[in-house]
């Protein structure tokens, strides 16, 4: 068991033995040695690490079950474990600090006869149901924003998440790595380059990275650097595992570029601890959640090129691909065509999903799985969420919002349900409806229901937001649902429409009340019955003249969006 240091690997060995004694497996088939146990001191050497175990194991019948934490400490201890797999019938666990562990030697020194499992710190799904334990009645969003900022390593819950006492372990850990993994262990004598290379990366995290302009940024400080020096530097940290690289590849020349890799953290709270930032750089931490994420779930990923466009994550499981991109915010169409315009030269068959989501931490990310087995296996195009609590807002809003829906439902042809968000998941089809719609002006719910589509609808309570304060008013809120209302509804224009001739009637029935009064009883006033009706006949004809072109315009006003006529949707 491989990974960063203090990501678990010692308590994995304990579950480990869990798991055998469930199984059937007795206790008394184990042997077990923790090498930072001063007890064991005497074993530091192959030899006498071999002796001890065979002097253990001539008595056990059955297989035996050996457990090595901390191996590195012994002295040619590869040639021990090759020897006890010779001799033994036996199964060997073995974790280590990457000090002397590492992937790479282990081939050399196993000959292959090894399966090797990388412990990464927790997700974000095994920090929640850690962190529940710590502090109850915290919400989702309240626990992703304390993760974006602690990260994932076991061991924080016993400190109960505090600020000061998690900063300083997580860069007591970080000082370990460096020290002991990457310095001690490849005998670096320019500590200080290698704290400001490290530094750089993590500031960049996510990012394309350049050896040769690392080299120029070192040279205009007067301090030549040699670019292979900055790459070994950055390669003894990511054999410590505190860094991984991602390779890019062309995804149209199916070939793997040499330059402009990207690298991210194993642990973001480290670089917290360490750099700091993290709440600014928001969009490159969720980056790097991501690709842990993938990386977690066993894919191998690599970064997509596609002319002058890039793809976040290209992720390879077995043969079965799939495209992420990640973005923090979509507030612009140049944004949503740099995104997602990098699928347009994909042909292949394999699955495109697209997940828009707002950045206050409102909408739970734990209904993902969810929305993917819709998609996966009910057939929906699209699965959207709603919220069936308003807890948290203002009544008087609340009550408005809810006539808003009721009335723009009533008035318009495309369905917007009542509690909507944008956090929805959507094929990638639906999107291509979606940018097929110029329009500047856009009312993201009317867009969504307007185009169509089997969607499929998630409930969930409402929360409050973890993170950010909310810059929409009530007067922001009134002209959000103006701009729907006239977007997606001729209602208004037909109501003045109608106006004009309930007016226009209304003239003509009083102009004959009026001459019918003034033959009975006279005209008490000279004049102003003929003046009235004259003003309402000419108001009424205004008004309809007024709705006769507001249709007009409201005909032109559609053709001007270049809406599609229709939305075709294969069907296999």
């Amino acid at each position: 068991m491989t990974g960063v240091r203090r990501c678990g690997k010692s308590v994995m060995l304990d579950l480990v033995k869990e798991e055998l004694m469930e199984s059937g497996v007795a206790p008394s088939q184990f042997i077990s040695i923790n090498f930072e146990d001063m007890s064991y001191s005497h074993l530091l050497t192959a030899q006498a690490l071999h002796g001890e175990v065979m002097d253990r194991a001539k008595d056990m019948e059955g297989k035996v079950y050996l457990f090595f934490d901390e191996i590195q400490e012994v002295k040619d201890w590869e040639k021990c474990i090759n020897s006890l797999r010779v001799a033994l019938d036996c199964d060997i666990y073995v974790t280590g600090s990457n000090a002397n562990l590492l992937s790479g030697e282990l081939a050399t020194y196993l000959g292959g006869r090894y399966v090797e499992f990388v412990i990464y710190p927790f997700s974000f799904a095994e920090f929640l149901e850690l962190y529940s334990t710590v502090e109850t009645g915290v919400s989702e969003g309240q626990c992703f924003k304390t993760y974006l900022t602690v990260g994932g390593m076991p061991y924080l819950a016993n400190l109960k998440y505090a600020g000061e006492p998690s900063r300083q372990y997580l860069t007591d850990v970080f000082n370990s790595v460096q020290l002991k993994d990457i310095v001690k262990r490849n005998r670096v004598r320019d500590v200080d380059l290698l704290e400001r290379i490290i530094a750089y990366v993590m500031a960049n995290v996510g990012t394309t990275f350049s050896a040769t302009s690392l080299v120029k940024f070192f040279k205009s400080e007067h301090r030549t650097v040699a670019a292979e020096t900055i790459l070994n530097y950055i390669k003894y940290c990511c054999d410590a595992y505190l860094f991984f690289k991602v390779k890019r590849e062309d995804l149209q020349g199916k070939q793997i570029l040499a330059t402009n890799e990207k690298y991210y953290i194993a642990d973001h709270g480290i670089r917290e601890a360490v750099f700091g930032g993290n709440m600014r750089d928001i969009n490159l931490i969720l980056e790097n959640i991501v690709y842990m994420e993938i990386i977690r779930r066993g894919y191998k990923v690599t970064v997509g090129r596609v002319g002058d466009r890039e793809i976040d994550f290209v992720c390879d499981r077995r043969g079965e691909k799939l495209y992420v991109q990640v973005a923090y915010l979509l507030a612009s169409e140049e944004t949503v065509l740099r995104e997602f315009g990098a699928y347009d030269s994909l042909r292949d068959h394999f699955p495109k999903y697209v997940v828009t989501m707002d950045v206050d931490l409102q909408d739970p990310p734990h209904l993902i799985p969810e929305m993917i087995r819709s998609i996966e296996e009910e057939g929906y195009d699209s699965v959207a969420t709603r919220r069936v609590t308003r807890e948290g807002e203002p009544v008087i809003r609340s009550f408005f919002a809810r006539q808003f829906y009721k009335l723009i439902n009533k008035i318009s042809d495309s369905n917007i349900v009542d509690g909507a968000r944008d956090f929805r998941m959507m094929k990638r089809k639906m999107v291509d409806a979606i940018l097929t719609m110029p329009e500047y002006n856009r009312f993201t719910k009317g867009i969504f229901g307007w185009v169509g589509f089997e969607t499929k609808w998630l409930e969930y309570k409402n929360v409050e937001r973890a993170a950010g304060e909310t810059k929409w008013s009530f007067w922001k809120l009134f002209r959000y649902a103006c701009e729907g209302i006239m977007a997606f509804s001729t209602a208004p224009l037909m109501a003045v429409s109608l106006m004009g001739v309930f007016v226009c009637i209304f003239a003509f029935l009083f102009l004959i009340f009026v001459i019918v009064r003034a033959a009975v009883f006279g005209d008490p006033v000279a004049g102003w019955p003929s003046l009235v009706c004259i003003i309402s006949f000419l108001s009424g004809i205004q008004l309809l003249g007024m709705g006769v072109v507001g249709m007009y315009l409201s005909k032109t006003y559609l053709e001007t969006k270049h809406r599609p006529i229709y939305i075709e949707k294969e069907s296999h």
